[in-house]
């Protein structure tokens, strides 16, 4: 019985990880991201500050390194001369640093967040992850709000609140599965509220595009050598 009372939120914190790595580039499965924390979250009622770190930390692991591992580990050898087993505990590592840790984190604080949890948890993930964004200089990437780049009506917020507000919006449904009952009808109300607003302005903008004839800059920057990685893969 033991057993299956551990399964059970060991199973949640690894679909919240998984979750998170279909729902970035190379996957794009891009709706996996509204409900991906709901599995972690669900699973953490009734549990110690311990108990939510190590779930947190088992969740963070799985996404960190499914998004960043088949990068980090080949830089590792190549520009570190690290050896296997040394190029692998870098690889986990600098995930845990750079991106495990803030979904840690979030899992251990998700008792103490005030109410209603559908408006703070989305906010406390937010401001994680611009703390990512800018310490120990900075990890920008697979943030909550790039696993919408591919859906047009709703990536076209950005352009209002940039990715942090995206962030906020995608990480919403989740909150409100999370939620007493009692706070989740509102919850829900105000998520469909706030999608059908970004939807609204997502086709009034897309509707309206550039104007024709003024010219647009783009650079385009690869890490990896210019065979393997040739810029018109891109274009």
């Amino acid at each position: 019985m033991k057993s299956k009372a551990i399964l059970g939120p060991v199973l949640g914190a690894l679909g919240t990880g998984a979750a998170l790595v279909l729902a970035a580039p190379p996957w794009n499965a891009a709706g996996l991201a509204w409900v991906a924390f709901w599995p972690l979250l669900r699973t953490l009622d009734g549990c110690e500050w311990r108990q939510r770190l190590a779930l947190g930390t088992v969740a963070g692991l799985v996404w960190s390194l499914g998004t960043a591992a088949t990068w980090l580990y080949p830089a590792a050898r190549m520009h570190l001369a690290a050896g296997v087993v040394s190029a692998a505990a870098l690889t986990v590592l600098a995930a845990w640093i750079w991106g495990g840790v803030y979904l840690a984190a979030l899992a251990a604080i998700h008792p103490y967040l005030p109410r209603p949890g559908w408006l703070s948890m989305p906010a406390a993930w937010v401001i994680g992850e611009a703390l990512r964004s800018h310490l120990l200089g900075g990890v920008p990437w697979s943030l909550l709000g790039h696993s919408q780049h591919d859906v047009l009506l709703v990536r076209q917020l950005a352009e209002v609140t940039g990715v942090a507000g995206l962030s906020f919006l995608v990480a919403m449904p989740s909150a409100v599965l999370a939620s007493p009952p009692d706070e989740r009808r509102r919850g829900w109300l105000a998520t469909a509220v706030l999608l059908l607003g970004v939807l609204a302005f997502g086709a009034s903008r897309s509707s309206n595009p550039q104007a024709p004839g003024i010219p647009l800059r783009v650079r385009v920057l690869s890490g990896a050598n210019a065979t393997a990685d040739a810029v018109g893969h891109y274009a």
